[in-house]
Parts: structure tokens; sequence; C-alpha cells
């Protein structure tokens, strides 16, 4: 069984793995990013913690996965928006 939580982790570390794999392409334009697999991989990790944490979630990931202010950027920009999406919510 595959628990909100364990569906968040995973998207975490996998956010950390493709974040590690655009660093030299950080700065690509986004009609380049669009077609990038590891910008892909990371938009979906990035959804997923979203969906599941909503803005403090993506905000804490952001903070979490930047190691300084260039990635912290970057990210915020692969980002953007996802803050803004519902939190599915348990009752």
């Amino acid at each position: 069984m595959n628990t909100p939580y364990q569906e968040l982790f995973t998207a975490f570390r996998e956010a950390r793995s493709a974040l590690e794999a655009l660093r030299e392409r950080e700065d690509a334009p986004d009609a380049v990013l669009a077609r990038d697999p590891d910008y892909r991989r990371l938009h979906r990790c990035g959804m997923v913690i979203a969906r599941l944490g909503g803005g403090p979630a993506i905000h804490g990931a952001i903070d979490a996965l930047s190691d300084d202010d260039r990635s912290m950027a970057a990210l915020r920009r692969y980002w953007a928006g996802m803050e803004e999406w519902p939190q599915i919510r348990s009752h």
C-alpha cells in the first residue's frame, strides 16, 4: 500500500535527483526544458508534492532542495504557480 506520506517522500527524493541532473541546464529556455526528460520528471514530482501538501509543501521542498540562491531561483521558476494548486484532503 502506497500511503500519501510514502508518495510525498518518494516525490521529494526523485525531485532531488532530477534537480541535480538539470543543474547544468537550469538557464535553458522554457521551450527547451519542456522537452527535457529531467525537467519533466522534476515537474511531475512538483505536481505530486503540490497535490499532497499544497503551498506549504512546495515552499518547504524548494527550501530543502536548494543548495544556494541560484538553485532556489531555478526551482521557484520550475514550480511557479504550483503552490496555488488545491491540496487533497482526507476525510
